[in-house]
């Protein structure tokens, strides 16, 4: 054992060599990382989209990342020489820029997060929490579900999106299922839960099978309120229905934006005569 350590010791040794050159490496990719991170986290907070329609150095369709990463390297020389002496190059090496990285770090600073919102939840302060979910489809056309935690912490009241799950179904023991199995994953007692709120409808408000029903019967102290903002905008629409002058002064208005937004020249005509700084906007069922 003596003479191993003392032959690590020596400089010479190819041993020693190999091992310095490793910790180099390991360090030159740690600092690449630690920029990665930093244009993620940039980008992730203010909701950005990373990618492109290319995934080129240079191109100026190549995303916000790609994008961010070049902008950095006019004023960093290190990663600008990391750009030039792994990707630039005719053939790529390894050099943690790409897509499959990334997405990677992504998912670990989520889970990070995750594991973050739960520890504070869980807290011996805090405890207890509420829950708030809703569906809807997104571009792709896929139902997600989000599940929204409402919770207490150090005096301040936080609400955090906790979760995106892409659902089949929409009927309340199916969503209760979802929502009791992600509380399960992540550590969360359902007996500390003191509040639900979700819309009207009948999967989610149903006094019977309504995942605030089932959720009921597993906590009787999980109270359930119904989305303020969904209520008041189901009993405007309920409301206005009724009023034959109203129903009649928004179709008036809407033809009068369809026959001023169907030409240009119209619509000029119109801003110009006017001469006021209100403009006519199409008829919205929640306006």
């Amino acid at each position: 054992m003596l003479v191993w350590l003392t032959r690590k010791e020596n400089k010479s040794v190819l041993d020693k060599q190999l091992q310095e050159q490793l910790n180099k490496e390991t360090e030159y990719y740690h600092n690449v990382l630690k920029r990665v991170i930093a244009v993620l986290k940039f980008l992730c907070i203010r909701g950005l989209a990373l990618r492109g329609s290319e995934e080129v150095f240079g191109s100026p369709h190549n995303g916000n990342f790609m994008g961010a990463l070049e902008l950095l390297a006019e004023f960093d020389p290190f990663i600008r020489e990391h750009i030039e002496q792994r990707e630039l190059r005719p053939n790529p090496v390894i050099s943690y820029l790409s897509k499959t990285v990334y997405e990677e770090i992504i998912e670990i600073m989520g889970k990070q997060i995750i594991k973050q919102i739960i520890t504070e939840i869980n807290n011996d302060d805090t405890k207890y929490y509420s829950i708030m979910m809703d569906s809807t489809p997104d571009l792709s056309h896929d139902d997600q579900l989000a599940i929204v935690l409402r919770y207490c912490f150090r005096g301040k009241v936080y609400e955090r999106c906790v979760s995106f799950i892409k659902i089949s179904s929409h009927t309340g023991l199916y969503l209760f299922n979802i929502l009791e199995a992600f509380l399960e994953t992540n550590g969360l007692l359902l007996d500390n839960c003191r509040g639900q709120s979700y819309d009207n409808a009948a999967n989610m408000a149903g006094i019977y099978n309504g995942v605030q029903a089932l959720l009921k019967e597993k906590n009787k102290s999980a109270d359930y309120v119904p989305c303020a903002a969904h209520s008041l905008n189901l009993v405007g629409q309920e409301s206005v229905k009724v009023a034959t002058e109203i129903v009649n002064f928004f179709g008036i208005v809407q033809k009068i934006y369809v026959f001023f937004s169907a030409s240009t020249h119209r619509w000029e005509l119109l801003n110009r005569e006017t001469k006021v700084k209100f403009t006519l906007k199409s008829l919205s069922q929640t306006r």
